[in-house]
């Protein structure tokens, strides 16, 4: 049977695990051993490291106005006026790179298996387009 971790007695026997007494050191880290095994929880899974941040979620759209029939073709010129945008293949190309380096978290990788979803589906932004050129320069 799985029990629920109980953070505040971790934490005091993590304390503990400095101590003089080594027979408190070697109780404190059996207990904590225990408390983890109990919960069906890998030590893995409680400890994160801070080698990336995790992205901030995007802030919901606004709703758009109603459209015309050439507000799409408006919008694509704007696109390539600011500079080059991803094509698909490009994005997956870069997506694969990312989720080949071990260090991401289970978070991004998640995320960026997510987003070689929406290209399937014709539903991958130009919105992701950008926020996936600017996260493959800062992890290049």
């Amino acid at each position: 049977m799985s029990q629920e971790l109980d953070r505040d007695n971790i934490i005091r026997l993590l304390n503990q695990l400095g101590s003089e007494n080594d027979e408190e050191i070697m109780t404190s880290a059996r207990a904590l051993h225990a408390q983890v095994s109990d919960a069906n929880v890998e030590w893995s899974d409680l400890l994160v490291g801070q080698s990336e941040p995790e992205p901030e979620p995007e802030p919901e759209p606004e709703p758009e106005p109603e459209e015309d029939d050439d507000t799409e073709e408006k919008e694509a010129s704007a696109d390539s006026n600011k500079g080059k945008t991803l094509s698909d293949s490009e994005a997956t190309k870069i997506i694969d790179k990312l989720l080949s380096n071990s260090d991401i978290s289970e978070y991004l990788k998640e995320e960026l298996e997510d987003y070689k979803i929406d290209i399937a589906e014709g539903e991958f932004e130009a919105s992701d387009r950008s926020y996936l050129a600017a996260l493959n320069k800062r992890l290049s």
